[in-house]
């Protein structure tokens, strides 16, 4: 007899199984990747003003100072006792040249952002600036910019090994004018910087310093020679350093407070001049010559303020 079919209810068809190739395993489900929680970012700013201003002084106050180290351009000049000629300047603490990692001012700290750039410049260009030379100085400012020039307060400024003769060689002269159109140079960099306190140099300068007329201030009564060099060497300070005085005055600093800010080293006064008589000053002699520096500048100071008075002045002035 043949097998009884039933009606209306069929089989459904299996499905099909996939062959795996010989020697391959089955297939695994593939798992969720299971991420760890991002950690979140420590917020700096939101810490108190009192922790991050101790957190800055920490970062860039520096009691000793902080010296400006150049590098100098190649090739270098002809005589090796006269290196002012600077590619570029960096920061350095301390009197060895070799400065650790942990010495090192964290400069790019101040640009993670502008906030951070604003409160604490202010501290960190408060430090007392020395440096190597004059060109090292302005290579220097002229990457620091004007902005962070208004925070400047004290700089001083040494000077590298000058050759000096009492003759008037061409040798002395050539350093002597190099020195001032490097001072120059600062001066305009330099004439942002409202707080400026104090500006040291040690330069030695020479008995025979070329000066405009119009620089020049006449006094009555009898002066000596080296009284007559302290006022030379003023001249010469407020002709070359005379934008940072110029612009000192219009913010309303009077010629007391400026008198004082540039300062010449008092090696100019206990040196020994044979060209003068006497060749060689005491010290109380000294600290006049010293004294009569200040006194020139005031009076060289106030001479502009009245110039400034005059109605051609003023005129000029107002026309720009």
């Amino acid at each position: 007899m043949p097998p009884k079919v039933s009606k209306g209810k069929s089989n459904p068809p299996r499905p099909l199984k996939r062959k795996l190739p010989p020697g391959s395993s089955k297939p695994h489900k593939k798992k969720p990747k299971i991420e760890p929680p991002k950690p979140k970012p420590f917020l700096f700013l939101s810490l108190p003003p009192e922790i991050r201003n101790m957190i800055y002084g920490f970062a860039f106050i520096r009691p000793d100072g902080v010296r400006l180290v150049g590098q100098p351009t190649l090739p270098l000049p002809r005589s090796p006792k006269w290196l002012w000629k600077r590619k570029f300047a960096q920061h350095s603490r301390g009197r060895s040249r070799r400065v650790s990692a942990e010495d090192r001012l964290p400069v790019p700290f101040l640009g993670c952002c502008k906030r951070v750039h604003a409160e604490a410049r202010a501290m960190l260009y408060s430090n007392s600036f020395v440096a190597e030379d004059m060109e090292t100085l302005g290579a220097w400012l002229d990457k620091l910019g004007s902005g962070n020039a208004t925070c400047l307060q004290r700089i001083r400024v040494r000077t590298e090994p000058q050759t000096w003769s009492p003759r008037v060689s061409t040798k002395v002269l050539e350093q002597q004018e190099r020195y001032r159109n490097a001072c120059r140079r600062v001066a305009n960099l330099l004439a942002a910087a409202v707080n400026l306190e104090s500006f040291k140099t040690i330069f030695y300068y020479h008995h025979k310093i070329k000066l405009p007329r119009r620089s020049r201030l006449k006094r009555t009564g009898r002066v000596t020679g080296w009284m007559g060099l302290a006022r030379k060497i003023t001249e010469a300070l407020y002709h070359d350093f005379r934008p940072i005085y110029s612009k000192g005055l219009t913010r309303g600093r009077t010629p007391e407070e400026l008198c004082r800010v540039l300062g010449v080293s008092p090696n100019n006064w206990w040196g020994r001049r044979q060209s003068l008589s006497p060749s060689t000053l005491t010290a109380r002699e000294a600290e006049r010559a010293e004294n009569e520096v200040a006194k020139h500048m005031r009076l060289l100071l106030e001479r502009n303020l009245k110039y400034r008075l005059h109605p051609r002045f003023r005129a000029q002035a107002s026309s720009s």
